[in-house]
Formats: structure tokens, C-alpha cells, sequence
């Protein structure tokens, strides 16, 4: 689950901490936003109330995410209210289902509550959830007289809210497949295509701020020889256990993917090359150390290079990959930096234009 919030239950007298939307959750686009607008516009016109509103939860607050177009609305789209104040919507959030007041001028509970303030006694509202269970926000109808809605009334405004969760399945859905097309299969880091345009958005970022970067290409040393003695099968296990090895070094912000079979390649932020060197070197001695299955031993060997203002990507990840080449010919397990060399002539480039 993501982040929580506290909400207060006017009635029961009490707070109680609900689970609200996860900074991993998809924004709400412009296509969805509109067909949302069209539902709210057409509550308002159904129910003939003074506000429809689409309320979004934050950390510590409530705010007004959509609101009918209708002038009686008196509300405003980024309007926030603190929470535990004992909001309508709280009790909604608080309870999980839908609640309703007909007439808070009548009970002492709600008499003195926040939206009387608009002259608003009338309230039905639904909570609004992800598909993990984590609460959006609520969907709510508000009026300046009391109301008797009929069951048929409460029924649609159930089904008004499963499309709205509906499109908040899908946007999920979306997302994950968008995720799931930028991972390798095998090890679950960044795949070959998106780690080069992570690289390229980091250039950018690096010489728009004058910031530092570094990029780290490794290769495990002999690993032809595994597959060849001991299967692919094993050699896939390997493969994991070495990208969970690099992941256990690596910091939230650094990016890591696959570069090629057993290649991977390292995108290190704000970090210049002696950084990257110690990096590398970290990794290159926690996997000469690893005990494999099979009693296998493995090394690897990098090379690596830094960020040059006028460097285009061909020319940075060329450095590192003849680094890496030198590293190889050298006697392999080894980790080699430098910032501008002679480009060998030996260099493949590969499929990243």
C-alpha cells in the first residue's frame, strides 16, 4: 500500500488512518478528465442539486479535483480543506461506503460542519478507490435544501462511481503494460531501448544543469563457458543473482539495465567518475566473492567514463565500452575509467541510434 491519512468520524468522535493514492499510481489524463466532467455535469442535472464534485485526498487534505460546470457551484477546482475537521467526505473516506445527510441543520453532528458555511445541509457522497483498494477521493453531491432521494437515486450514483473506478483500473492497466514493455524479461531492470533513453534524459539534465554523470558498462567475464557447461537454465539463474547483486549497490536515483546477453549498463546521476570508479569496484568485488550454484565462480569487468558538455550519446557510451574492452584484454575482472580516449578501432556499435 501507498501513503495514509488520518480522518476524522464526526460521529463516532474519532480518527482512523485510511490507505489514499500511492505516488506509483498513473495521473488522470485528459481524455478521462473529460468523460468525468460529462458524469459530474450530468449528476447536477439529474439530481438538480447546488454542487457535484469530485473530491481527491492528499496527505493532510481534501481538495475540490472536479466540479460540475453549473454557476450554483460554489465551490472552486484546487479548493482544500484540511482533514479532521470532520468533512462529510471524512466520513465517507473514514467508512468505506456511501453516506448521507439529508438535512445537517436537523442533527447536532452535522449542524456546525464546514460546508454549512455554503449554506450545503443536504450531502451524499461514495468513496472512490483504486483497484489495490487504496481510497482516491470521493464522488458527492451537495444541496441547499433537504432531500429524499429514492433508492433508484443511490443506485445510480453507485454505478456513476464504478465507471470512474473503471477508468482507474484501466489508466493502472495501461501503466503496467507501459512498465512491463520497458523491462527484460529475465532480470526485471530496464531493457536494452529504455535504459539508452534514460541515459539520453540524463545528458540533457546534465548539461542543462552543469550537473555530473557517469556511465558504467559491465560484462561478466567468461560467461559463454556457463552456458556452454552448465546450461542456459543455469546460466539465466546466474544472470539474476548478478543483477540482484549490482541492485543491492546501486542507489534509488542511479538507472540499471541490461546493455546486451550478459552486458549491463549503469547510468550514475550526480556522480563523477571517481564515484562511479568506487561503484563499480563495489560490485566487481561483492560478485568475485558470491558463491554461485554449482559452486560456480565469476567475475566481471567494467569500463566507465563521465558526461562531457559536448558529448553526444554515441561518443559516451563509446568510451565506456572500449574501456570495458580494454579491461577484458588486460585479464578481465578489472575496472578502468577515463574521461576522453582514442576511440578502438575494434568497437561494434550497437543498436541504440
Amino acid at each position: 500500500m501507498g501513503n495514509e491519512a488520518d480522518v476524522f468520524l464526526r460521529k463516532d468522535g474519532k480518527k482512523v488512518k485510511i490507505n489514499i493514492t500511492s505516488k506509483d499510481k498513473p495521473e488522470v489524463g485528459l481524455k478521462i478528465s473529460k468523460k468525468w466532467q460529462r458524469i459530474i455535469d450530468l449528476m447536477s442535472e439529474i439530481y438538480k442539486v447546488a454542487a457535484t464534485l469530485i473530491m481527491k485526498i492528499e496527505s493532510d487534505y481534501i481538495k475540490v479535483f472536479m466540479k460540475d460546470e453549473f454557476s450554483r457551484n460554489p465551490y472552486n477546482i484546487g479548493q482544500k480543506e484540511e482533514l479532521c475537521m470532520g468533512l462529510y467526505c471524512e466520513t465517507v473516506l473514514g467508512k468505506k461506503k456511501m453516506f448521507e445527510v439529508k438535512n445537517a441543520l436537523k442533527l447536532n453532528t452535522w449542524k456546525d460542519n464546514p460546508d454549512i458555511g455554503f449554506d450545503l445541509i443536504y450531502y451524499m457522497g461514495v468513496p472512490i478507490r483504486w483497484p489495490d483498494g487504496e481510497l482516491f477521493g470521493t464522488l458527492c453531491i451537495l444541496d441547499d435544501k433537504e432531500r429524499n432521494f429514492k433508492s433508484e437515486f443511490h443506485e445510480l450514483m453507485l454505478l456513476f462511481r464504478d465507471i470512474i473506478e473503471e477508468d482507474l483500473n484501466f489508466l493502472v492497466q495501461n501503466k503496467d503494460l507501459k512498465e512491463k514493455s520497458r523491462r527484460d524479461l529475465l532480470t526485471e531492470i530496464w531493457n536494452h531501448s529504455h535504459i539508452i533513453k534514460l541515459l539520453e534524459d540524463e545528458m540533457k539534465r546534465a548539461y542543462r544543469y552543469k550537473l555530473d554523470l557517469s556511465v558504467i558498462i559491465g560484462d561478466i567475464d567468461n560467461f559463454k563457458d556457463i552456458n556452454d557447461n552448465y546450461g542456459h537454465y543455469t546460466g539465466d539463474i546466474i544472470l539474476k543473482e548478478i543483477t540482484q547483486i549490482m541492485k543491492n549497490q546501486i542507489r534509488v536515483n542511479d538507472k540499471l539495465g541490461r546493455y546486451g546477453g550478459e552486458e549491463f549498463l549503469l547510468v550514475v546521476p550526480n556522480t563523477d567518475l571517481t564515484g562511479a570508479y568506487k561503484l563499480a569496484e563495489r560490485i566487481r568485488r561483492e560478485i568475485d566473492k558470491n558463491k554461485f550454484p554449482k559452486g560456480i565462480k565469476l567475475t566481471i569487468s567494467f569500463g566507465m567514463t563521465s558526461y562531457q558538455n559536448n558529448d553526444a550519446l554515441k561518443e559516451i557510451i563509446n568510451r565506456a565500452d572500449t574501456l570495458l574492452y580494454k579491461a577484458k584484454k588486460n585479464g578481465k575482472n578489472k575496472s578502468i575509467k577515463k574521461n576522453s580516449i582514442k576511440i578502438s578501432s575494434r568497437l561494434f556499435i550497437k543498436e541504440y541510434l
